[in-house]
C-alpha cells in the first residue's frame, strides 16, 4: 500500500506507458496493479522476451519492469536491447543480485518487494 505523501511524489509517474515482463502471471497482475494505482499505462505485460521485445516496439514504453528469468530463457539480452532503444529498465528478480552479471538497470529490487520500493525504483528512472 502507498501513503499519502508517497503517492504524491509518485505522481510524476502518471501517464507514463511501462512494460511489464514477468512470466509470472500472479506477479504480474500485483505490478500491473501497483502501476495503474499511480496512474501509470500498462502497454503490456509479457511472459517471454519475444513478446517483450514486440510490445516495445509497437507500444512505446518509457520504462520497464522486467524478470532476469523468463518462460524463453534469461533476460539479460533483453534488458540490453531495451536500454539501447532508450528504455529504462528496473530489474525483478529471485536471483541474489550478487550471483548476476552486470546488467544495464536503473535498479534491481529481490523479490518479494513492496509496492512502495517499486514505486521508487521506478522513480528513480524518471
Amino acid at each position: 500500500m502507498l501513503d499519502e505523501p508517497f503517492r504524491a511524489s509518485a505522481s510524476r509517474l502518471r501517464g507514463l506507458r511501462v512494460l511489464i515482463v514477468e512470466d509470472s502471471w500472479h506477479i504480474a497482475s500485483t505490478v500491473e496493479s501497483v502501476l495503474e494505482r499511480v496512474g501509470m499505462v500498462i502497454v503490456g505485460a509479457a511472459p517471454t522476451a519475444g513478446d517483450a521485445e514486440r510490445f516495445a516496439h509497437e507500444g512505446g514504453p518509457k520504462l520497464a519492469v522486467v524478470d532476469i528469468k523468463l518462460r524463453d530463457g534469461l533476460a539479460y539480452g533483453l534488458i540490453d536491447r531495451l536500454h539501447d532503444l532508450g528504455i529504462p529498465v528496473v530489474v525483478v528478480t529471485g536471483f541474489g543480485t550478487f550471483s548476476m552479471p552486470l546488467v544495464k538497470a536503473v535498479a534491481i529490487l529481490q523479490k518479494p518487494f513492496r509496492a512502495d520500493e517499486l514505486v521508487a525504483a521506478l522513480l528513480l528512472a524518471v
